[in-house]
């Protein structure tokens, strides 16, 4: 019965004395061109998420004028004494335009992410 080691001590394989570095060049082609396509993907994510920012802004200031919440607001902090605290908190957030503020808040995250993932990448690891 021949064993694994006899077998392969009967090949004789001897790789060329320029694999190694072979190997390691294509490896870095590789990182670089995924760091490429990362910065690229993330920069323009970043962009449209900044483009976005603007109507989510809109958005925002047009539910804030049609809910009357700093009408509200400011009527709710002349009352303020009569009222306990929790009351307040109630009505005030009862009236807030929760998808205008949303909608600033992804769009703001969003670019933060895609701007910290674009330009903070993580060191390659070559072993």
């Amino acid at each position: 019965m021949n064993t694994l080691g006899q077998t392969f001590k009967k090949i004789e394989y001897s790789p060329r004395p320029t694999l190694a570095s072979d190997i390691i060049k294509k490896i870095r082609e590789r990182q670089e061109l995924l760091g490429r396509r990362r910065f690229w993907g993330f920069t323009i994510l970043g962009n449209i998420s900044l483009i976005l920012v603007i109507p989510s802004i809109m958005l925002l200031i047009n539910q804030v004028s049609q809910s009357g919440f700093l009408n509200y607001l400011s009527l709710a902090g002349t009352s303020a004494i009569s009222t306990s605290g929790s009351e307040l908190v109630s009505t005030i957030l009862s009236t807030l335009p929760l998808t205008g503020i949303i909608a600033v808040l992804v769009a703001l995250l969003g670019f933060v992410w895609s701007l910290r993932k674009a330009f903070v990448l993580p060191a390659p690891k070559l072993a």
